[in-house]
């Protein structure tokens, strides 16, 4: 459990300096810094689309905030990729109403596609959800290779995913 309470630590930490400590030329944080893009159509440029993005923003850090007090990983990290689904689903719309190559996308925003390939696991977990007390193990675990060589085992990992839930 305190590895849990590290990595959320770890990731709030990593996550408050990506989205609010950034540095833009208005002092903005990274998502209402869009609307410097828009000031020359607005007196300040605020428009909806900086603010709706921090919104999500603002979610996901109050989230993490209060994250370390889940006691099952599954239920912390459900949550957690859910609220960056949304989100992720939020920037890939904006990618495909300015017109950004697909090209583009797949290389510089792969974090995304990731959180997808776990959210459409958990919104569609197919004949899974027949796994009666399945057991959660970070990527980094050394279980996972003994695990791995018990034919007993299914491993879902993201090899599993981009072969089975790339939709």
């Amino acid at each position: 459990m305190s590895d849990l309470k590290e990595l959320v630590k770890k990731s709030r930490e990593i996550f408050k300096q990506k989205m609010f400590e950034c540095e833009t030329s208005s002092g903005d944080t990274l998502m209402c810094s869009i609307n410097e893009a828009f000031a020359g159509f607005h007196s300040n440029g605020h428009n909806c689309l900086g603010c709706n993005l921090q919104d999500d923003v603002n979610l996901i850090e109050k989230f993490l905030s209060t994250a370390e007090t889940y006691e099952e990983i599954n239920d912390l990290f459900r949550v957690y990729l859910l609220l960056l689904y949304v989100f992720s689903e939020k920037i890939f719309e904006v990618m495909k109403i300015i017109g950004l190559p697909p090209s583009y996308k797949e290389k510089e925003f792969e974090v995304f596609r990731t959180v997808k390939l776990w959210a459409n696991f958990n919104k569609h977990p197919k004949a899974f959800i027949l796994t009666h007390h399945p057991e959660y193990y970070f990527d980094t675990d050394t279980a996972i290779e003994n695990l791995k060589k018990d034919n007993q085992n299914k491993i879902i990992d993201l090899l599993f995913l981009s072969k089975y839930y790339k939709g």
